[in-house]
């Protein structure tokens, strides 16, 4: 706002058209050039965008003492900076109003990084910066300082954009962005049948879909699609449809989140992954394990005295059990054959 006066010049030939010439440098704009001292009737024509002011041969007429002052104004700046939570990557960036494409690569999770300065083209003129948000993160918000007076930022997360209106550039404000990101977290089931093979269903909650994988053979793991939850550090369970035949003897979990606990419930074929178990970043990883039950099979008991009295009668005891692998619907049919001088008498 204090101007600086150059130095005095003396022009060659009175009487002759003259220009004067600045060239605006960057980041400001010229938004006036006037003239004082001219010649009688003379006049000063300036080109703000030339950064010109043209003095007719009036205005230079002999014994004129002419000044003229050129009047700028800083234009607005702008900066993005970049956060992602939970991983690092290539954040690419373009934008409006003179927001030329840029690209800023975070190197460690949480800590910003800063995009370089640019130059609005106009100041008072709604201006939009559009972030291709990379696979595998999720934009959780962004925000601007440095706003003039009146001014809103206003995020669309979804589209990746975040517009300054008019009011928000008016001036020479000192803009700066923040574009904050949460790395997604991930589910994926792997199945693996020991003793036969089949189709396995598996459901889930938090944007885990329904999937059928088929194993192909005995003992080898089949692994299903990676998944992204629907909300990041959400409770989530895995259920799984043991098919008949099928024993589930296991469930194991990797790749949780830091403190993260997956309980699993082998009787109702699920798992449960706790709120830190699925926090920003994890990549969790549930292996189901099943055997194939086997037929049934018989156990035989028999608890009793060693030996009986001639004469005497006596009790003993038979327990029939089944210790395969599935169960058994049909009629057992079981014959206990005595030994000599032993007679049946009756059972209960």
């Amino acid at each position: 706002g204090v101007p600086v006066v150059g130095p005095v010049q003396t022009l060659t030939t009175a009487g002759t058209s003259t220009v004067v010439t600045e060239t605006i440098p960057p980041g400001f704009t010229l938004t006036a050039a006037t003239c004082t001292g001219l010649g009688a009737g003379g006049t000063a024509t300036p080109n703000l965008a030339a950064g010109t002011v043209t003095l007719d041969a009036l205005a230079t007429a002999a014994g004129s003492n002419i000044a003229c002052t050129y009047t700028h104004t800083k234009l607005p700046t702008l900066t993005v900076s970049t956060i992602s939570n939970g991983g690092t990557g290539d954040f690419p960036y373009s934008g409006t109003n003179g927001v030329t494409n840029f690209t800023n690569t975070t190197v460690t999770p949480g800590t910003p990084v800063v995009g370089p300065v640019q130059t609005l083209t106009t100041a008072g003129t709604s201006t939009v910066v559009t972030e291709t948000v990379p696979p595998g993160f999720i934009l959780t918000a962004a925000t601007c300082t440095g706003l003039s007076p009146g001014g809103t930022a206003t995020p669309n997360l979804a589209a990746g954009t975040i517009t300054l209106d008019a009011a928000a550039t008016t001036g020479s404000p000192n803009l700066a962005c923040t574009f904050t990101h949460s790395r997604q977290t991930t589910v994926s089931v792997n199945v693996v049948s020991n003793g036969g093979i089949g189709p396995f269903s598996f459901t889930g909650t938090n944007g885990v879909t329904n999937q059928i994988l088929t194993t192909l053979n005995p003992g080898t793991n089949v692994a299903g699609p990676v998944q992204a939850v629907t909300t990041i550090g959400g409770v989530t369970t895995i259920t799984e449809t043991v098919p008949p035949g099928f024993i589930l003897t296991a469930i194991n979990c990797t790749g949780l989140g830091a403190g993260g606990v997956a309980t699993p419930n082998l009787a109702a074929g699920t798992v449960t992954l706790d709120a830190a178990a699925t926090a920003s970043g994890a990549a969790a990883v549930c292996t189901f394990t099943n055997v194939q039950a086997g037929p049934p099979i018989m156990r035989v008991a028999k608890t009793g005295p060693a030996s009986f009295t001639a004469g005497s009668t006596g009790t003993y005891n038979v327990t029939l059990s089944n210790i395969g692998g599935s169960v058994t619907t049909g009629l057992v049919g079981f014959t206990d054959t005595l030994p000599a001088n032993l007679t049946f008498s009756a059972q209960t």
